[in-house]
């Protein structure tokens, strides 16, 4: 029985998107979640799954005895901390888009600049554009070259095109009208959850929670951050955006240990 939310299988995981959708919401607070009625009978129905209860033994739990199994669900209560790729790609229609791999371990630091950005607006804004920008961000067309690269041996894992921040907002009218819905919520429970376990331990880089559960990016601002760290590190500005979000990221918490020894 899935105890966390690695345990969920891909149905498992894709029926928790359902039913919960935006019950979970990175900008709810974890003690004070939205529509309480609706969250706990969407746990109830989980329960129900989880248990393999047939709709005749569904009608004869009590609610005591569902009280009593309520803590199978309580990884739901806590941080959203998948680290399963469980949609590497989706399709619409004729077109296939492709995600990142687990930990976005192939990803550049442009890309992971606009998805966090999304990612942290969504907590703040109402626009619903944002998530659909987020999810752009994220998934692309398959681009050419990846049969040769696996014959030669030099393919990385990853099937889609280079990230592009100028076809965002185009993709994200298109996702907003044709993706299924709790696939769009999947690939948002994908990105908290690779932020809660890859992005956040760079605590340094990151301010504590303030009227949100989520730590937000740093005093600089992404694009600033971009400009600070291009030069002779990583080369231009293109050049940093290129490069893996996690090589940058290294380098930035190392140069702010390094000014903050200075400053003590």
């Amino acid at each position: 029985m899935p105890m966390s939310w690695n345990d969920l299988s891909k149905k498992d995981y894709l029926y928790v998107c359902k039913l919960f959708g935006n019950l979970i919401s990175n900008s709810a607070n974890p003690d004070e979640k939205n529509h309480v009625n609706d969250y706990y009978a969407a746990k109830v129905l989980l329960i129900n799954r989880f248990c393999k209860f047939r709709f005749r033994t569904a009608l004869i739990v009590t609610a005591s005895q569902y009280a009593d199994l309520l803590p199978i669900t309580n990884f739901l209560d806590k941080k959203v901390n998948i680290d399963q790729q469980h949609l590497p790609k989706i399709r619409i229609g004729l077109r296939t888009f492709y995600g990142p791999q687990a930990g976005l371990t192939t990803s550049t630091f442009a890309e992971f600049i606009a998805a966090d950005t999304y990612f942290v607006q969504m907590a703040t804004k109402t626009d619903p554009l944002l998530k659909y920008k987020l999810i752009a961000s994220l998934y692309r067309r398959k681009r050419s070259g990846v049969k040769k690269e696996k014959r030669n041996g030099t393919w990385n894992g990853d099937y889609r095109q280079s990230f592009n921040d100028n076809s965002i907002e185009q993709m994200a009218l298109f996702f907003q009208k044709r993706i299924n819905p709790v696939y769009a919520q999947a690939i948002v429970y994908f990105y908290w959850g690779f932020r809660e376990k890859h992005v956040l331990r760079f605590e340094n880089v990151f301010e504590p929670p303030k009227n949100t559960k989520l730590r937000v990016a740093n005093n600089y601002g992404w694009v600033g951050t971009l400009l600070q760290l291009s030069g002779d590190k990583f080369g231009d500005i293109e050049k940093t955006g290129d490069t893996n979000w996690f090589t940058v990221l290294l380098e930035l918490s190392r140069q702010l240990d390094i000014n903050s020894q200075k400053q003590d």
